[in-house]
């Protein structure tokens, strides 16, 4: 990641804008983890911001990454959903019993996954046969 997109990156945790970012930049943070990884006392003391401010950043990281579990899990469901054209619950379904692509659905035991899924199984094939087209033309 180069210094622009980490900045970006850092925009987004709670407290941090883009003067403090530049810092943590030029403190040698290069990345999410960094900063999650430090130590709140030695970082506080190199970039001259309150170590109770430097804990609140670090505490923000948890919420931007369940964030970013959220917004890749509606991408899946958005992506199945398009793909297989069902609704949004039914691709929800699928992504919560453990297809995150094409490829995951392609794999799966067609009658354990409607089982599992609590979907009729002439849809589970109608949509793996789907699926394996749609791969089969990239």
């Amino acid at each position: 990641m180069d210094k622009e997109e980490l900045i970006e990156e850092f925009l987004k945790l709670e407290g941090i804008d883009g003067e403090i970012a530049l810092k943590l930049y030029n403190a040698g943070i290069k990345s999410i983890s960094d900063l999650k990884s430090s130590d709140p006392q030695n970082l506080s003391e190199k970039i001259g911001y309150p170590i109770k401010l430097v804990k609140s950043w670090i505490n923000s990281i948890v919420k931007y990454e369940q964030q970013k579990k959220f917004e890749k899990s509606e991408e899946i469901i958005i992506k199945l959903k398009d793909s297989l054209n069902c609704s949004y619950e039914i691709a929800k379904t699928l992504r919560n019993v453990g297809i995150l692509s094409l490829e995951d659905l392609t794999n799966e035991d067609p009658a354990q996954l409607a089982d599992d899924a609590e979907i009729d199984l002439k849809y589970i094939k109608l949509w793996i046969k789907k699926a394996k087209k749609i791969l089969k033309s990239k």
